[in-house]
């Protein structure tokens, strides 16, 4: 279902096609930020009475040149930001959270 919906956004639909296209950018023209984090440990693997001490609103910058940095055949979601907004640690959890996502785009 997700893989249809992935090439419905990219490719459009019987009636309504749309035509994807390639455009190269140099890295260092955007920031790429990685929302979450999949390699928490669980609860369970914390010590009796401790908590977590993650930041929901952390967003590390990803250094998309760098191997393993899992941008390889992800999907990005583009954000309307300014780049006052964008400073060396990126943009803040904050005000990322609160802008619109103007479109997608696959690497």
């Amino acid at each position: 279902m997700a893989t249809k919906k992935i090439r419905e956004y990219f490719h459009g639909t019987p009636t309504d096609i749309l035509t994807p296209y390639s455009s190269s950018k140099p890295f260092d023209e955007f920031v790429i930020q990685k929302i979450g984090d999949s390699a928490v440990a669980p609860s369970s693997a914390l010590p009796i009475g401790a908590g977590r001490v993650l930041d929901a609103l952390q967003m590390p910058v990803i250094d998309p040149t760098l191997e393993g940095s899992l941008c390889m055949h992800a999907i990005l979601g583009i954000s309307n930001t300014t780049e006052e907004a964008t400073g060396e640690e990126g943009i803040s959890g904050e005000t990322l959270i609160g802008t619109s996502v103007c479109g997608f785009a696959y690497m």
